[in-house]
């Protein structure tokens, strides 16, 4: 598993620098095609580090790397939300990303400690999907709100599932849930891309 996680990272990290050096040099029109992929690419490594993080969470080495990189990972979503919205929308959006985040690995960590405290976190987890989706709404009214926020729940959802599968140590579940959750990043990632594209279709026009 950490030898794939590694693959990954390294494959992220080198789509990642491509693609923000041919930004860069344009500036008035990215390409469609390199923007919608690092978009997929960043949501695909936001599950992998997420689930890493939930699993590791006993093992406060391999949790403080997982949780690093998944930080950094979640700068670079909001950085890709700021290149289409503008930078007041970047931090806006990672605020919300980050909460919901917190949420999971609180949420992970009570519950595998066995706390009560664990019921805290669940109404910022359920309460996301909705919050986000009037994020977008907000910011876009283009936004297909009526996909993004059952996508939304969705992710929350199987998230949930792979916590509550790890505290059982119920490892065949968690393996069977993370592809369900690539899945529904995908699909978000897309929505997101397809919904951008729409209210500015002069900044991804297709090379």
């Amino acid at each position: 598993m950490l030898a794939a996680l590694a693959v990954l990272l390294v494959g992220s990290l080198i789509t990642n620098i491509w693609f923000w050096t041919e930004l860069n040099k344009t500036k008035q029109t990215l390409s469609s095609k390199s923007i919608q992929s690092s978009l997929n690419q960043l949501m695909e490594e936001h599950v992998v580090l997420l689930v890493e993080s939930i699993k590791t969470t006993n093992n406060p080495a391999e949790y403080q790397a997982n949780t690093k990189q998944l930080e950094m990972n979640s700068t670079a979503i909001s950085e890709w939300i700021g290149q289409v919205y503008g930078e007041p929308a970047q931090y806006s959006f990672q605020t919300l990303w980050r909460a919901q985040i917190n949420a999971y690995l609180q949420y992970t960590v009570e519950t595998q400690a066995k706390s009560k405290d664990a019921a805290k976190e669940l109404p910022i987890m359920t309460a996301f999907p909705a919050n986000l989706t009037n994020w977008f709404v907000k910011i876009n009214p283009k936004t297909h709100h009526d996909n993004l926020e059952p996508l939304l729940s969705s992710y929350v959802g199987i998230t949930k599932t792979i916590i509550d599968s790890t505290a059982v140590s119920d490892f065949t579940n968690i393996s069977r849930r993370q592809q369900d959750l690539s899945n529904t990043m995908t699909q978000i990632a897309n929505l997101i891309y397809q919904d951008a594209s729409i209210a500015y279709p002069d900044k991804l026009k297709t090379k």
